[in-house]
């Protein structure tokens, strides 16, 4: 203690040290507080990049394996050549069918038409006349249909699905029976869908429908 007539002692007052209450740590000053001389603000980390679909955080490793997934998908989803090729061999043959759709069309309503449907009834043994225009609506409705089947089974199979090559397959035996009464369109037809099933049950078409 100091004497009553001791005047205080006067000085510059000490600064507080690193450490003290006026610092969160050694260095670094508290919110609102004068930084020391010489002071740097800490680098912040950069924030990882968001995935745009999911939000979560993705790094570099991540979006490689994104990109490689994605270029697996797009070979998986292109169909081989064999599969283009039997593609367009069971369009052409649709295309045939609707040829004949077309001319069953016009058998039912041209005089021409159906004096030549007429002579195809009775080479066949039917004299009946009043069986022609049954015949020609009921050839016409299935032969639309046929149509119809070709195509969805064109596209499915380039699609890769395998029931639609495996159905192929089926229609492509049936057609044999075409071979009891041959005619050059009913033999185009079955020839077209033989060799598409070959190329298909082959090769790279053969791995194309396994993935």
């Amino acid at each position: 203690m100091s004497a009553p007539d001791e005047e205080p002692r006067t000085g510059p007052k000490a600064t507080p040290g690193l450490g003290h209450y006026g610092e969160i740590s050694p260095g670094v000053p508290r919110y609102g507080q004068y930084a020391p001389p010489g002071y740097q603000r800490p680098a912040a980390d950069p924030a990882p990049a968001k995935s745009p679909r999911s939000g979560r955080s993705s790094g570099p490793d991540e979006g490689t394996t994104v990109k490689r997934a994605g270029e697996k998908r797009a070979a998986r989803q292109t169909p081989p050549r064999q599969v283009e090729i039997a593609f367009r061999l069971i369009l052409g043959a649709g295309v045939i069918e609707a040829m004949l759709v077309v001319l069953g069309a016009i058998a039912m309503v041209t005089p021409g038409g159906q004096s030549t449907a007429r002579q195809m009834l009775l080479d066949a043994g039917l004299k009946d006349a009043s069986l022609l225009q049954p015949l020609l609506i009921t050839a016409v409705v299935l032969s639309t249909a046929a149509v119809g089947i070709y195509v969805l089974i064109a596209f499915q199979i380039r699609k890769g699905r395998n029931w639609a090559r495996i159905t192929g397959a089926v229609l492509a035996a049936l057609s044999l029976l075409s071979l009891l009464q041959p005619d050059l369109i009913t033999a185009a037809q079955m020839l077209l869908g033989i060799v598409a099933m070959v190329l298909l049950f082959r090769g790279p078409a053969k791995d194309y429908f396994r993935r």
